[in-house]
């Protein structure tokens, strides 16, 4: 395998042979390299003649604004991977073999049942919301309609969010953190394309 320097960009997904091991590019600009601990000061210093380091704090809301979620504790089994749109970023696979939750994955990729997508949003609060608060729509009344999976303190203020929503509820375009009447969700543009959704189907017996 031919060790490259940091000048050349791996593609996205991929790890490549550096110097001091490997480095991999990850959606939304970033990369993470992977090298002993007595020459990761070394790298440090290496990559930032041509990337910006970050602290985890940074990371965090540009993992966000990737819309790549990041399921934790208290969302986990909770949604399919077309909800949190692994689909769109080529998370999970329709022609591969069996795998837990197949059947259930299959039949919403074939019939068209899904009814609930992830978002990313703003928020005018001066704290995160935790993973698993709530948000609500007027169409829904005082039923919850979308859940936070991950927030993060925006640079400019605020806090962007991702949240697996109800697709109606996000058209709507009246979204409230934590209550019917809490602060308003802004929705912002995904930096992906969403598959088209399929023309629902009858049962199949």
């Amino acid at each position: 395998m031919r060790r490259v320097g940091i000048r050349t960009v791996p593609p996205l997904h991929r790890f490549d042979p550096i110097a001091e091991g490997a480095l991999a590019a990850l959606p939304g600009g970033r990369f993470i390299g992977l090298v002993e601990p007595e020459h990761a000061r070394a790298l440090w210093g290496r990559v930032a003649e041509y990337a910006q380091p970050a602290a985890f704090p940074c990371w965090q809301w540009l993992m966000v604004r990737a819309g790549v979620p990041v399921i934790l504790p208290t969302t986990q089994d909770q949604f399919i991977p077309q909800m949190i749109n692994w689909d769109a970023l080529g998370g999970v696979s329709f022609q591969k073999g069996c795998y837990s939750g197949q059947e259930i994955v299959a039949r919403t990729q074939y019939l068209g049942r899904l009814k609930e997508r992830l978002v990313l949003a703003h928020v005018d609060v001066a704290a995160p919301p935790p993973s698993g608060a709530r948000a609500f729509s007027a169409s829904f009344g005082d039923q919850a309609c979308a859940t936070v999976i991950n927030a993060a303190p925006g640079p400019g203020g605020g806090c962007d969010l991702l949240a697996v929503c109800q697709i109606a509820a996000a058209s709507s375009g009246d979204l409230r953190l934590g209550a019917p009447d809490g602060p308003a969700l802004a929705l912002l543009p995904l930096p992906y394309e969403l598959p088209d959704a399929a023309t629902p189907r009858g049962r199949i017996a």
